[in-house]
């Protein structure tokens, strides 16, 4: 390796893990009023039932009143807790409902979700809206291709712990979808090889590593800051280029629309916005603690 880049599989906190192979494709469930009785309790690291919290957990009524909830009345999203939301998503790619920002929030806030920052700064939300090249951060997406369509990518790809969770929210509809893409079983073994052993570079202008697109079960990808540094990784991007057309359309057709993306599980990308400036979402961005950090 340069000795001036850092060869990084994962966080320097995380400890060995067997490298599953990868799974079969999903497709993104649209969650929306399912019964949570109607499934089995699970436990994700932080992310508890909220109302076995605040029936058994001495502290849950304290920590509702300092997120501004009252115990009695948790603020579902419909039927749906954002609890139900992640793990469905992190079953099946994506999931999605209706529901305003601030419900989103308040959700998050109870769950004790690590808030992972944007590459500008340390806002807990991101506005993110078409803007020109030459008004783009070094690196980014909107730097190569201002606003139009994005290639599929990891969100905080820079970072040496992207988010595990997602959440992009449309006050207003918009006519520019996302498009989401899971990868599928159907790889060569060659391509296998390429995904997890081709070497990138990572730079996003201020400090560099070196990281695999494909890592324990989990991918990282975005050809604004990652640059192939030997064959398998050139194929490796070439194969995420033409996976674009195979990826669905999310379109923001209602008010209030939530999309919820396993981030490392699903990549995703922005269609052609070139024609609609006015276009904006809401990002927020999360790590789970269960999670491995590669």
């Amino acid at each position: 390796a340069r000795s001036d880049v850092t060869y990084r599989c994962g966080s320097p906190t995380c400890g060995p893990h067997p490298r599953p192979p990868l799974t079969s494709a999903g497709t993104g469930s649209h969650y929306l009023h399912s019964s949570p009785a109607s499934r089995p309790p699970q436990r994700l690291g932080a992310l508890v039932e909220m109302n076995d919290i605040s029936m058994q957990h001495p502290s849950a009524h304290a920590r509702l009143r300092a997120a501004g909830i009252e115990a009695r009345g948790i603020d579902m999203i419909g039927q749906t807790s954002l609890r139900d939301l992640i793990s469905s998503a992190r079953t099946d790619g994506w999931a999605t409902t209706s529901a305003s920002l601030d419900q989103i929030q308040r959700q998050a806030h109870f769950l004790s979700l690590t808030t992972v920052a944007s590459r500008g700064g340390s806002e807990a939300v991101d506005v993110l809206r078409p803007i020109d090249s030459s008004e783009a951060p070094k690196r980014s997406l909107s730097a190569t291709y201002g606003a139009g369509a994005q290639p599929l990518h990891t969100d905080g790809a820079h970072l040496e712990c992207p988010p595990d969770i997602v959440i992009l929210t449309s006050e207003h509809p918009n006519p520019v979808p996302t498009l989401v893409w899971r990868p599928g079983a159907s790889w060569s073994a060659e391509l296998r090889e390429d995904m997890s052993e081709g070497v990138f570079k990572v730079d996003d202008g201020k400090r560099a590593f070196l990281a695999h697109a494909y890592t324990y079960g989990r991918y990282r990808f975005d050809p604004g800051c990652m640059t192939p540094q030997d064959s398998r990784a050139r194929r490796a991007a070439l194969h995420f280029d033409s996976a674009r057309e195979a990826a669905e359309q999310f379109e923001w057709d209602t008010p209030n629309k939530v999309l919820v993306i396993n981030n490392r599980r699903v990549l995703h990308a922005r269609s052609d916005a070139k024609d609609h400036p006015d276009r904006e979402l809401k990002r927020l961005a999360f790590l789970i603690k269960s999670e491995a950090r590669p």
